[in-house]
Order: structure tokens, then C-alpha cells, then sequence
């Protein structure tokens, strides 16, 4: 199963693990639905939990997550082609203070003052892999696209050496068994089009990640190459629509314009174009989505210009088209 004509819109159920793919590599357009900060276990619950009587972060994104978790608001895959799910955020204890089960994120527990928590179930305990898997199989019935299964794990190594960070590595160890045991369960219960498994070489902390250091917010080569493996279960062409072939070059001069356009298709596709006098750049418009260019020409009729378009899609690959005007 692949990307129909190499297009890719990706939903998202899990965490900044398979969200930072698509931010490290300048592919935000890609994700049209994000689901963090919840479980399983909790998503599949029937009944709501009562969100009148949380405080809730100042980040509206954060707010967001867990509104949704407690109102078991449903996944919009509407516009999805794939759903990638990865587990790190069953690394959250679930709790049943508000009359439903919700995930205890660490946003909400740092905005409430929940004492003492009533505990749903003990992460890693025969109870928990049970539920799980009823759970699941209830996931499955809300899910009408491709699953692609991003093999979760948290790492004990660092890419630097520090005296400022402390590896709890019985918690790593712990929680990586528990992941595998819940992954064991999702092939079992799910129809998994692919996995995303980052060889272990690459699973290595970024001491000086975006978001601080964690032992899921890995270097930036895990993320290249969990897109990689990405485009190659969805048989995605990401060279897709900028064959140069495929496009003309259009320029003309007068009445003090310099007008270069590009003829094709330009459905989804972005360009910049490069002015020249005399082989050398003296204008530069960025990306946009605008296929004709119109540069102000103050230059004489003697001086000869030339413009350079970049083509860019929504995979971020890029091919470039030259033209020269005669004197």
C-alpha cells in the first residue's frame, strides 16, 4: 500500500518521538492530526471525565491534549492517509479521580494538586496487559486507515558526556519491557501495514534537544532516519511532481518588468526565484506558492537578465530551472 501519486498526510497517536520526525525534518505540512499526553486505556474509555474541575497549562496546545483526553474526543483522520503510533506516552500513570480514566501527563499534574490519585492500574502489571488488550481491540474499531507502528524505546546513552545528567536505568529498563510487552499485544490485535524500528546505534539521547533532555528526545540522525523508513513503507516518491520536464520557463521584459513564470502543474508546489544581471544575483524572493515572479526593472535594455526558479514540494525536495534572456 503506498501514497497515492507519492502524497503523504500523516495522523499521529503517541508522542513527540514520531511528531519531531516531521519538525526536525521541515515536513510540518505532512501531519494533519496529533493525539499526545493520552492512552489506549484511556481514549477507549465510554464515558468522559469531568474536565469542569481541572486547572489547565497556559500552553493551548498542552490545554488541548488534555481536554481531549478527558472528553475522549475522537481522532480526525479525515485527511490522514496513514496513522503512525508509537507508545512512549503509556509511560503515564492512569487515574480515575475525575470519574473516568485519565492519563496523569505531566502537565496535568503540575496544574493540579491531585491527593491522593485513585489509581487505575499499576503500569506493567498483569491487570495492565489485559486491559491493554481489550483496550486495543476496541482501538481498532475506531481506526479506518493504515496503522504504522513506530517501535518505541527509551535510551540509556547520551550523544555527549555530562556530570549534569543522571541515567535512571532501571526506570529505562523497566519501561522499555513494558513497551515491549504492549507492542507484543498491538501486532497481535492490530493489522500493522509497517514498523518503524531505528536501529539501536541510533537511539541516543540529544543532551541539547529542542524540548531538554529526555531519553526519548533522540539525535537528529534517528529522525532522518525514521522518515526514511517512513517514505519506504508508504512507497512514497518524494521526488513526486518536480520532474523538470514536466514544467516551462516563461520570461519577458517591458514596460520596466521582468516577468518570469512557471507553465505546468503548480498544485501543491512552491518556488523561489533567483534574479540575475549579468550572471551575477541581485534578487532573491523566497518559497512561496506563487508559480510567477514579477522583479522591477530599472536596469538598461543593454544589461541582460536571467532568472533561476526553485522548485520545491511538500516533501521538501527541491529542482531548479535556468533561463537566459538574449541582450
Amino acid at each position: 500500500m503506498g501514497a497515492i501519486g507519492g502524497d503523504m498526510k500523516i495522523g499521529i497517536f503517541g508522542s513527540c518521538i514520531s511528531r519531531d520526525i516531521f519538525r526536525e525534518m521541515k515536513l510540518d505540512n505532512l501531519v494533519k492530526e496529533y493525539r499526545a499526553r493520552t492512552s489506549i486505556h484511556s481514549v477507549t474509555q465510554s464515558d468522559s471525565a469531568d474536565v469542569s474541575k481541572i486547572n489547565f497549562p497556559e500552553s493551548k496546545f498542552q490545554s488541548r491534549m488534555i481536554k481531549s483526553d478527558f472528553e475522549k474526543t475522537e481522532l480526525n483522520l479525515t485527511d490522514c492517509d496513514f496513522l503512525i503510533l508509537d507508545l512512549i506516552d503509556e509511560r503515564f500513570e492512569l487515574i480515575t479521580n475525575f470519574g473516568s480514566v485519565v492519563s496523569l501527563s505531566n502537565e496535568l499534574r503540575d496544574c493540579n494538586d491531585i491527593n491522593p490519585k485513585i489509581n487505575y492500574l499499576d503500569r506493567g502489571s498483569e491487570r495492565d496487559f489485559t486491559l491493554w488488550r481489550d483496550a486495543v481491540k476496541k482501538f481498532r474499531n475506531l481506526i479506518k486507515i493504515p496503522i504504522i507502528l513506530h517501535k518505541s524505546r527509551l535510551s540509556s546513552v547520551l550523544n555527549h558526556e555530562t556530570d549534569e545528567i543522571r541515567i535512571n536505568h532501571d526506570y529505562i529498563e523497566s519501561m522499555n519491557q513494558n513497551l515491549a510487552t504492549y507492542e507484543k499485544i498491538l501486532y497481535q490485535e492490530l493489522e500493522i501495514i509497517g514498523t518503524i524500528d531505528v536501529k539501536q546505534e541510533l537511539l541516543t539521547s540529544d543532551i541539547n534537544h529542542i524540548w531538554g533532555y529526555s531519553p526519548y528526545h533522540y539525535i537528529y540522525e534517528y529522525y532522518k532516519e525514521a522518515l526514511r523508513q517512513l517514505f519506504e513503507i508508504t512507497n512514497t516518491d518524494k521526488r513526486v511532481k518536480i520532474d523538470t520536464n514536466r514544467f516551462e520557463i516563461e520570461i519577458k521584459r517591458k514596460e520596466g518588468e521582468f516577468i518570469t513564470e512557471i507553465i505546468g502543474d503548480v498544485e501543491d508546489l512552491s518556488f523561489a526565484f533567483y534574479v540575475s544581471l549579468d550572471n551575477e544575483i541581485i534578487h532573491k524572493e523566497w518559497y512561496s506558492s506563487d508559480s510567477k515572479f514579477i522583479y522591477i526593472d530599472n536596469h538598461p535594455r543593454s544589461a541582460k537578465l536571467s532568472t533561476k526558479v526553485f522548485i520545491k514540494n511538500m516533501f521538501n525536495e527541491i529542482r531548479t530551472i535556468n533561463s537566459e534572456e538574449s541582450k
